[in-house]
């Protein structure tokens, strides 16, 4: 569940996401698509959708359901028959006029129609939008639904997300891991609880904190320990932070080392791994 302090991962019907801190009486704005309480998300479910609602409040739907009253309206055989090579994408095809669709927008606004509405309306007066096929049909509606709703999803941030989050948004943080590498990384080093790792993370900690959420659970000691090595003086590992793990545990896990503290002697002709003393 949803918890105060928590980050979310909160992904908008234009499918762009960010990282929300939520604090009990903050607001939070997600743009063009609306604005709600933070309060109103406190205590829900993650992984599922929400609407946003006129008075700041939320409400929890379907998330498919913009799409199925609309889809179930689709005459599968006459479209199964259909093909978009005479179509033209043209601005005439749509009767509706931009003040019109304005007022319509407004309305849903004041809460008086929802978006499903203005969808509705504009495929009814789109005079290419029954010659098309009904893949078409489907992409011209989700396009619609993503400039329109005001419906988003609230996703954990767990390593996989956020590994999704950056690669899309910042890959330069998390030097362009993709999932699939993460994963690669998880199952050829064997990460499970109890292990004993090393790790060297310039990935903003999202190494750090993929190796954490496999091997802690909760407040549970599983007795694993991880030893991160860094640039610099002071840890840098801000995917962690954002990962909602139990601080406790993090601290019991999680010991860091800067590079700068360890310096290559010569012993009786061979090297060894020393701690510099004098830092």
């Amino acid at each position: 569940m949803i918890s105060e302090g928590h980050r979310v991962l909160i992904r908008m019907p234009s499918n762009n996401s960010k990282i929300v801190l939520l604090r009990s009486n903050a607001k939070i704005n997600l743009g063009k698509f609306g604005s709600f309480n933070a309060d109103a998300l406190i205590g829900k479910p993650y992984n599922a959708a929400y609407n946003i609602l006129q008075d700041g409040n939320l409400e929890q739907v379907d998330p498919n359901a913009i799409f199925g009253d609309l889809e179930e309206e689709i005459d599968e055989d006459a479209a199964a028959e259909r093909n978009n090579s005479n179509l033209k994408d043209r601005e005439e095809n749509q009767k509706v006029s931009k003040e019109e669709i304005d007022r319509l927008k407004q309305e849903m606004q004041e809460g008086k129609i929802e978006a499903k509405d203005i969808i509705k309306t504009l495929v009814s007066n789109n005079s290419s939008h029954d010659g098309k096929t009904k893949f078409a049909q489907i992409k011209f509606i989700k396009r619609k639904a993503r400039k329109y709703s005001k419906k988003f999803e609230v996703l954990e941030t767990t390593a996989r997300n956020l590994c999704d989050f950056y690669f899309t948004t910042r890959p330069q943080k998390t030097r362009g891991i993709r999932v699939d590498t993460l994963a690669q990384i998880m199952c050829f080093a064997n990460v499970m609880a109890s292990s004993n790792m090393l790790v060297a993370d310039s990935a903003g900690g999202l190494i750090v904190g993929a190796l954490l959420e496999r091997m802690t659970h909760g407040t549970r000691d599983l007795g694993g320990r991880i030893l991160a090595m860094m640039d610099g003086d002071m840890p840098n590992f801000d995917l962690v932070n954002e990962m909602n793990l139990d601080k406790e545990t993090v601290e019991r896990t999680l010991d860091s080392l800067s590079w700068s503290r360890l310096e290559v002697g010569e012993n009786e002709g061979k090297k060894k791994l020393l701690v510099n003393p004098n830092s």
